[in-house]
């Protein structure tokens, strides 16, 4: 559990400038390859709707809503979801995994 609340409290500590560094294509791999292998496989589907399940600084959603997918995005962190709701008019929602396994959300 103490693991658990330290990668929250890494994660929440460095938001600003993990959404910074995504918002500058600041990582090689999801740059030439990562974020496209990952649009195309859940555009293959077709959905209307997505869930996106740790969504972070948003920019799963904001690409799928671009395409006309409603989505909505979850994360524990709410400097993250406020970075988030900077880019999408999309739902998003603070909550943990357990928030979701426990049926609160």
């Amino acid at each position: 559990m103490d693991k658990e609340k330290d990668i929250l409290r890494s994660w929440k500590a460095n938001a600003v400038k993990w959404a910074d560094l995504i918002q500058r294509n600041g990582i090689e791999s999801r740059r030439v390859a990562t974020n496209k292998a990952i649009i195309d496989a859940v555009s293959d589907y077709h959905p209307n709707w997505v869930l996106d399940v740790g969504c972070g600084e948003g920019w799963l959603v904001k690409e799928l809503n671009d395409k006309g997918m409603t989505v909505t995005g979850f994360d524990a962190i709410p400097e993250l979801i406020a970075q988030a709701r900077q880019k999408s008019k999309s739902e998003f929602i603070v909550a943990s995994y357990e928030d979701i396994y426990s049926g609160r959300i």
